[in-house]
């Protein structure tokens, strides 16, 4: 069972979702806004679960259908929430939440690197393939970050185009230049 819960942030309302004691998603106001309302449906017609299985618009954005969700808080989201606020008033740098992200070993290892990116900083994709000893892997790694399903959590907001450019971003570039310049982070014009 996959338990969401909805957190109200400057930028909108996003949704946190946990399983088995671990978050596995944070999903940007867009996308949340989708998850609430499949949810919505399946709650309404159970048979809309078929639906969610055709439908390529739902597969390419949830990792769990919506038979498996609840909406439901626990103490782990409350503190996800809790720590979430405290970083877009400028009061956290670091999380400490248990995290659980899906992704192929590849993913998980870019992930895990994007996770050591410290607060206020950035790297390159570029950069990013060279410390995984791959240096010619960098679009794989921009593949990779784009389907990090823990933004901000997993900061993949830290991450830019060669020299510094500004690239694209899950959550849309107006969010990302939002979380970039609350860290003081200097980013190349687009």
């Amino acid at each position: 069972m996959v338990q969401v819960w909805k957190l109200q942030t400057a930028l909108g309302e996003m949704a946190v979702c946990e399983r088995e004691n671990f978050l596995i998603s944070l999903f940007f106001p867009e996308k949340a806004q989708k998850l609430f309302r499949y949810m919505q449906d399946f709650s309404e017609n159970p048979d809309y679960v078929w639906q969610c299985f055709f439908n390529s618009d739902f597969r390419n954005s949830f990792h769990f259908l919506p038979y498996d969700c609840v909406m439901e808080n626990s103490p782990l989201i409350e503190r996800a929430c809790r720590q979430l606020e405290e970083y877009f008033a400028g009061k956290r740098t670091i999380f400490n939440l248990p995290l659980r992200p899906a992704g192929s070993p590849f993913q998980m290892d870019v992930w895990e690197a994007v996770s050591r990116i410290p607060y206020g900083k950035t790297l390159t994709y570029g950069q990013i393939a060279k410390r995984l000893g791959m240096p010619n892997a960098a679009r794989a790694v921009g593949l990779a970050v784009r389907s990090n399903p823990l933004p901000i959590l997993i900061p993949c907001h830290r991450v830019m185009g060669a020299g510094g450019r500004l690239t694209g971003y899950a959550g849309g570039l107006e969010f990302k230049k939002w979380l970039l310049n609350r860290e003081g982070i200097v980013y190349a014009a687009e």
